[in-house]
């Protein structure tokens, strides 16, 4: 099967169905777009890394709560970058703990 020619919503309606390797084509086709937002908000290629990793982790436990009012390359845009303010919050917040 041509998995280029699955709309995104397809694969979403079968994730929904049960079709777990529906999300493994979900993070192939958005790994770049994911990969690139989080390198521009943070500018370092560990915090990047990190920043994907809990994007996925998050997408896949929401998937089904993607309601589709948009793309859902949007809806992951503004994920990835809320998993990059989580992640630059609890940074600043070790850098503040006061060693007393």
């Amino acid at each position: 099967m041509n998995t280029i020619h699955i709309s995104d919503s397809a694969l979403i309606d079968r994730f929904a169905r049960g079709d777990k390797a529906a999300v493994n084509l979900l993070v192939q086709r958005h790994m770049p777009l994911v990969l690139s937002h989080a390198m521009r908000l943070s500018h370092d290629r560990e915090v990047a890394d990190d920043v994907v990793a809990d994007t996925f982790v998050r997408m896949n436990r929401a998937l089904t709560t993607f309601s589709g009012r948009s793309a859902f390359s949007t809806w992951l845009y503004k994920l990835t970058k809320n998993c990059y303010l989580d992640i630059r919050k609890k940074s600043l917040s070790r850098a503040t703990e006061s060693l007393d």
